[in-house]
C-alpha cells in the first residue's frame, strides 16, 4: 500500500504539470467552479480548466477498507461539483466527454467497490458513468483513466444550440459518488485512495460550427 501511495503521489504531480501542455481550443468560458459534500471540500479540491475542458482533482474523495483493521465495513462519499459557463452563438456540442482517473487495490474476494458520476451541461442530462468493482474482481492499479463519450444526448444536437435565441449563459452540474463494502464471510479489502491526488474527474466537451 506504501509502494501505491507513492506511485501515486509522483504520477499526480506529473499529471497536474503536464495538463497545460496541449494546445486546446476555447469554445467554452468557463467560472465560478465549486465542490460541495462529504467527499471534497474547497481547500482539498484542485479545480483547473483548459480550454474547453475542466477537471476536478479530488484528495478526499476516496476510501480504504480492510477487514484486518476492525473498521467500518462500508464507506460512501460523494461531491457535487458544479460551474458557470459560457458558449456563445455559433458553435454546437458533438460529444460530451466525461474522463475519470483512479487508481488501488482491491482483494479479489470479500470486498466491492464502484466510482460513478452523473452530470448535466444547460440543463440536458448526460450518460452516467459507472466503473464497478464486483466481489470476485481482483484490482490492483496504481493509475487508471477511463473517458466515456456520448454523442446521442439531447446536449449534442445541433438544432438546440444553434437557435437564434439560445441563453450563452448555463452551468455544468454532476455529482461524484464513490462507495466501497466489505462482503461478509472473506477477510477483503480495497483502497482507492492516495494522498495528493486519489480520483480526477474531468468533462470534456467537443465542438463543431454551427451549419
Amino acid at each position: 500500500m506504501k509502494q501505491l501511495i507513492k506511485d501515486l503521489r509522483i504520477i499526480s504531480v506529473l499529471s497536474c504539470m503536464s495538463f497545460g501542455a496541449p494546445a486546446w481550443s476555447q469554445t467554452v468560458e468557463w467560472m465560478n467552479g465549486s465542490v460541495q459534500g462529504n467527499g471534497c471540500r474547497t481547500d482539498d479540491t484542485g479545480i483547473f480548466i483548459f480550454g474547453d475542458e475542466i477537471s476536478y482533482v479530488f484528495s478526499s474523495l476516496g476510501i480504504n477498507l480492510s477487514d484486518a483493521g476492525g473498521g467500518p465495513k462500508a464507506m460512501n462519499k460523494f461531491c457535487n461539483v458544479s460551474a458557470d459557463a459560457r458558449v456563445d452563438q455559433g458553435n454546437y456540442v458533438t460529444d460530451f466527454q466525461q474522463v475519470l482517473t483512479y487508481g488501488g487495490i482491491k482483494t479479489q474476494w470479500g470486498s466491492q467497490a464502484s466510482i460513478m458520476s452523473f452530470a448535466q451541461f444547460y440543463g440536458h442530462q448526460i450518460k452516467p458513468f459507472k466503473v464497478m468493482l464486483r466481489n470476485g474482481m481482483e484490482f490492483n492499479r496504481p493509475l487508471v483513466s477511463e473517458t466515456l463519450s456520448d454523442k446521442e444526448t439531447s446536449v449534442a444536437k445541433a438544432n438546440w444550440w444553434c437557435k437564434p435565441n439560445r441563453n450563452p449563459k448555463g452551468h455544468l452540474k454532476g455529482r461524484i459518488a464513490v462507495n466501497g463494502q466489505l462482503v461478509s464471510g472473506g477477510e477483503g479489502s480495497v483502497a482507492l485512495s492516495a494522498q495528493t491526488f486519489d480520483i480526477k474527474y474531468a468533462a470534456s466537451i467537443r465542438w463543431a460550427p454551427c451549419p
